[in-house]
This record gives structure tokens, C-alpha cells and sequence, in this order.
């Protein structure tokens, strides 16, 4: 091929977009990880409670009140929980998370206690007393 050859089809391949060389830079894929933890009460896990992702995600805890998210990819999330029994109350319903890197893995576990209410319901009545006391 002669020089001119050449020249023209470098031109061609120029004016054609058509790489000489696969040396685009790739952009990597996200970070995944996976958010996970227990919801208890007293210490004792709690099954049957929703657990929600922030990104729309939904758990039902099971096993003991345990839940899992996972291939979550990176940013910032707020896993909020519900639906636990009336009777109990907990220090917070949402806590933050952030998966910042790949395989990062996430334990946000909530830990509340029962509702102690009680009360005495009665009445009262004096008791006079007769005779004699020594």
C-alpha cells in the first residue's frame, strides 16, 4: 500500500468516528452490598415486622426478627421498620446506611422494649376498732 493509500484511509477512519483502538475508558459498575439486622423486643427477635428500604425495597423480619437486603447498590439509604406489636415502643423506627463499597455489609438492628402500664382499682375503707388494746 503506498503512503497515499495509507494517508486517505487514515482520513476515512477519521472522518468515520471508527476507533483505531479500543482505548475508551470504562466506567466501573456501582458498589453492591447488602443491609441486614434484627428487630427485637426485650432481646427476643420479632418475626411478621415490615422492614423498609428507602429505594422501595420491602422485608417481612422471619427467623427470629431477622431481615435482609441484598445486591443494594451504592448510596445512601433509611431502613424504616413497622407493623411491630402496639404494646411495644422502640428508641427509633429509622436509621441510616451507607454502601460505599463493593461486598460492604450493612447491620442496623432495632431494639425496643414493651409498653409497662399498670394501675390499682379498688376502694378503701376504714376499719374502726372495738376493744381493748395493750
Amino acid at each position: 500500500m503506498t503512503s497515499m493509500n495509507r494517508l486517505k484511509l487514515l482520513a476515512a477512519v477519521a472522518l468515520l468516528g471508527i476507533p483505531l483502538a479500543a482505548c475508551e475508558e470504562t466506567t466501573p459498575p456501582p458498589p453492591v452490598g447488602s443491609i441486614g439486622g434484627q428487630v427485637s423486643i426485650e432481646g427476643t427477635g420479632i418475626d411478621g415486622v415490615s422492614v423498609n428500604l428507602s429505594n422501595g425495597q420491602t422485608q417481612t423480619t422471619s427467623g427470629g426478627g431477622n431481615y435482609r437486603f441484598d445486591n443494594v447498590e451504592g448510596g445512601a439509604y433509611t431502613v424504616t421498620i413497622s407493623g411491630y406489636p402496639s404494646d411495644a415502643t422502640f428508641d427509633a423506627t429509622s436509621q441510616a446506611a451507607t454502601i460505599a463499597s463493593a461486598d460492604q455489609s450493612i447491620t442496623l438492628n432495632f431494639s425496643g422494649s414493651y409498653i409497662r402500664t399498670a394501675s390499682v382499682m379498688g376502694t378503701v375503707t376504714p376499719v374502726v376498732a372495738t376493744g381493748n388494746w395493750l
